[in-house]
């Protein structure tokens, strides 16, 4: 089933992304269907294909960086900073627990 994203330069439209699963796309069609086209495209289960797609979990990344400061940002406040300034800071292993927790629930 095709994603469906906000098409900015039409403002009115959608615009459906294909779902390929990396193992049945080539490197050809993908050259000659996506990239020489310029079609965006979702590719699912690439990181399979390489060691970091087993070694990068929530956990992984909690374990090793938990301690950075991490800006979140609140898209439902419309301010002239809004992408520039988050609304909140926080070390990186809180915000990988809020997201584990809301995995859960």
């Amino acid at each position: 089933m095709p994603i469906q994203i906000f098409n900015q330069k039409t403002m009115d439209l959608t615009l459906k992304i294909d779902e390929i699963q990396a193992d049945d796309l080539s490197v050809k069609d993908f050259r000659e269907n996506y990239l020489k086209k310029q079609v965006p495209c979702v590719i699912k289960g690439f990181s399979k294909l390489f060691p970091a797609g087993e070694k990068w979990t929530l956990d992984y990344f909690r374990d090793y960086i938990g301690d950075y400061e991490v800006g979140l940002f609140d898209n439902s406040i419309k301010t002239n900073t809004a992408y520039v300034k988050p609304d909140l800071m926080m070390p990186f292993s809180e915000f990988i627990d809020i997201i584990k927790k809301d995995e859960e629930t």
